[in-house]
C-alpha cells in the first residue's frame, strides 16, 4: 500500500524527468536538449538512495541484490537499445564537452550552457547582493554578446539554465537564500521520517524527500522554477505531502 502511495506521489517528478529529457515542440529545434537529458539522470542515484533509506534496509539481502541487479539491467538496456536514443545523447554530450575544452566555438548543448553559466557567474560577481532583475539579466547577456565576450546567440535566452544561478543573478543574495530555503527546508522536514516511524508516515517522508531532490536535479541544467508552473507544481506537491505527513501515524 505504502509503496503504491509513493509511486502516485512521485509520478509528477517522473513526468518532469521525461519532459526534461525531450521537451521539443513540433517544428522547433531544441539545441539544448542533449544536456538537459543527461542532467536529468544525475539525480537518479540520489533518488535510489532515498528509496533505499526508506525501505531497502528492511528487505532481505537476497531482495536487495535482486533489485540492484534489475536496476543495473534496466539502465544497461536503456543505454544499449538504439530505440531509446540514450547512448546517442550521452555520446553527443561527451563529444560536446571535449569540443568545448578544446576551444571549439561551435555552440552545442553543453557549450551553450557552460557559456551561460560562465556569463551568469561573472554578472553575479558584479552585483552579488541586488542582482540584475529579469530584463536586466537578458540585456546584460546581450551586451556581452555584442562586445564579443560570449556568443551573441546566448542573449536570446531569458534564464540561466540553472535554478541557483538564475535566482542569484536576477534577484541577488536574497533570491539565492530564498531558493535554498525552498529546497532544504522541505528536505529537513521530511528526511527525519525517512528511516523511522510507521509505514504510512515513512512512505510520505520518502515521497516528500524525493520532490526537492528531483527539482534540485532538474534545476542543475534548466531553470524549472523560473516558470510559474514549475514553482506552482513544487509548492503544491510539498504542501499536500506535508499535510498528509502531519496527519499520518
Amino acid at each position: 500500500m505504502f509503496c503504491r502511495l509513493e509511486l502516485v506521489v512521485c509520478a509528477p517528478g517522473t513526468l518532469a524527468l521525461v519532459a526534461a529529457a525531450d521537451c521539443r515542440r513540433p517544428g522547433r529545434t531544441d539545441h539544448l536538449g542533449v544536456f538537459r537529458f543527461t542532467g536529468g539522470w544525475i539525480g537518479l542515484p540520489l533518488a535510489v538512495w532515498v528509496l533505499y533509506r526508506g525501505h531497502g534496509r528492511r528487505l532481505s539481502l537476497s531482495w536487495r541484490v535482486t533489485l540492484i541487479a534489475a536496476l543495473m539491467a534496466l539502465l544497461g538496456s536503456l543505454y544499449v537499445m538504439p530505440q531509446t536514443g540514450v547512448a546517442t545523447r550521452v555520446d553527443n554530450a561527451i563529444d560536446s564537452m571535449r569540443q568545448y575544452v578544446a576551444g571549439d566555438d561551435e555552440m552545442t548543448s553543453v557549450s551553450a550552457r557552460l557559456e551561460m553559466w560562465r556569463g551568469s557567474s561573472q554578472l553575479i560577481l558584479e552585483r552579488p547582493l541586488t542582482g540584475w532583475g529579469g530584463s536586466g539579466y537578458q540585456d546584460a547577456m546581450r551586451e556581452r554578446g555584442a562586445e564579443g565576450v560570449q556568443h551573441p546567440s546566448l542573449g536570446r535566452f531569458w534564464h540561466a539554465h540553472n535554478d541557483v544561478l538564475d535566482a542569484w543573478v536576477k534577484r541577488g543574495l536574497p533570491g539565492l537564500l530564498a531558493l535554498l530555503a525552498l529546497y532544504f527546508m522541505p528536505l529537513w522536514l521530511f528526511a527525519r521520517g525517512v528511516s523511522a516511524g510507521s509505514g504510512e508516515r515513512r512512505a510520505l517522508a520518502v515521497a516528500g524527500t524525493l520532490v526537492p531532490v528531483a527539482f534540485i536535479d532538474f534545476g542543475l541544467t534548466y531553470s524549472f522554477l523560473a516558470y510559474p508552473a514549475g514553482g506552482l507544481v513544487y509548492a503544491l506537491l510539498i504542501t499536500i505531502l506535508w499535510g498528509l505527513y502531519r496527519q499520518a501515524r
